[in-house]
């Protein structure tokens, strides 16, 4: 179990790119064409975010009552609250 930590800091970090810079949750996902899809949930100050990534759109899903701003792949948006994003 202690070493699940680890693969979900590859996936999340790593292919999902999730930084946190300047005080914003930052994206910027990448997908290997081997690869149809992956998925992962993070909490980030009190929103819950699921972030789906295939080979053709990333979603990122807020899951509760706030809008929150990210960067995405060096552009800053707003997620309304309950919305999804496409990019």
């Amino acid at each position: 179990i202690t070493s699940m930590a680890g693969t979900w800091m590859s996936i999340v970090k790593g292919f999902g790119g999730m930084r946190v810079k300047e005080d914003q949750l930052v994206f910027n996902p990448i997908i290997p064409k081997e690869w149809e899809a992956y998925s992962f949930k993070v909490r980030f100050r009190g929103h819950l975010l699921e972030v789906k990534v295939n080979q053709k759109l990333t979603n990122i899903i807020n899951h509760t009552e706030n809008p929150i701003k990210l960067v995405i792949n060096g552009k800053e948006t707003e997620i309304l609250a309950k919305e999804t994003l496409a990019v």
